[in-house]
């Protein structure tokens, strides 16, 4: 039920801005070719919407294949829907499994943080933020303690910063995952986050960032282009 119901609210905005770029290539708005030779990103932006457009194609990106094989041929931000997705399964199934083992769970971090080098790695993290921040009476202590708080904060903050994410060598995403780890439960404990998210616009914000992340491709490609 919860893998249904993620599928269906990922889907709207993917059939919705997948419909806006196949009718702007149909209608030659996009300027991807242009925006190449204006940039430093011409071997990139070349790549993208060259190619004559298929409605069927289009629809089933959106529906499945950016789904099952991160097929993002209309819109070159839905490579990362095909991780989006899987990661949440993946966090949903070790949370159901590891409900009553504790130590099943540690096992789970360890494996999937140390044992593997890909970007699933980032959704076990964010399970291990939530679980540590909830759940943890040391990082609790740390949060009562500001000014210890917000050097800790500051420091990790300068790590993530710092640490050069290299894909080939694992070393560097578990440094950098540690660091963004520290980051952010430290983040989470101070008062003025709390305030700061309890904020009606960046909650409304937050609801609408799947959205903006998605839809900036297009308008990136077309009026902003020519803008520039």
């Amino acid at each position: 039920k919860e893998i249904l119901l993620f599928w269906f609210r990922l889907v709207p905005v993917l059939v919705f801005v997948n419909l806006i770029v196949y009718i702007m290539m149909k209608l030659e708005l996009l300027c991807n070719l242009e925006e190449g030779k204006a940039s430093d990103y011409g071997a990139f932006f070349f790549l993208f919407n060259t190619f004559e457009p298929d409605l069927g194609i289009c629809i089933k990106e959106a529906f499945l294949t950016c789904f099952t094989q991160g097929s993002n041929l209309y819109v070159e931000p839905l490579w990362a829907i095909h991780y989006i997705f899987w990661g949440g399964i993946l966090v949903l199934v070790a949370i159901c499994l590891s409900q009553n083992y504790n130590s099943l769970k540690w096992i789970f971090y360890a494996v999937a943080i140390f044992g593997f080098s890909n970007y699933y790695n980032y959704f076990v993290m964010g399970m291990l933020v939530c679980d540590l921040y909830c759940n943890s009476n040391f990082f609790k202590k740390i949060g009562e303690k500001r000014v210890l708080n917000g050097m800790l904060f500051l420091v990790a903050f300068y790590a993530v910063c710092m640490v050069d994410i290299v894909d080939s060598v694992k070393s560097t995403r578990i440094m950098w995952g540690i660091a963004a780890i520290a980051m952010f439960i430290t983040f989470l404990n101070a008062s003025w986050s709390q305030r700061l998210f309890d904020n009606k616009f960046f909650k409304h914000l937050g609801s609408l960032s799947f959205c903006i992340y998605v839809v900036y491709w297009p308008i990136m490609q077309s009026f902003s282009s020519r803008i520039f």
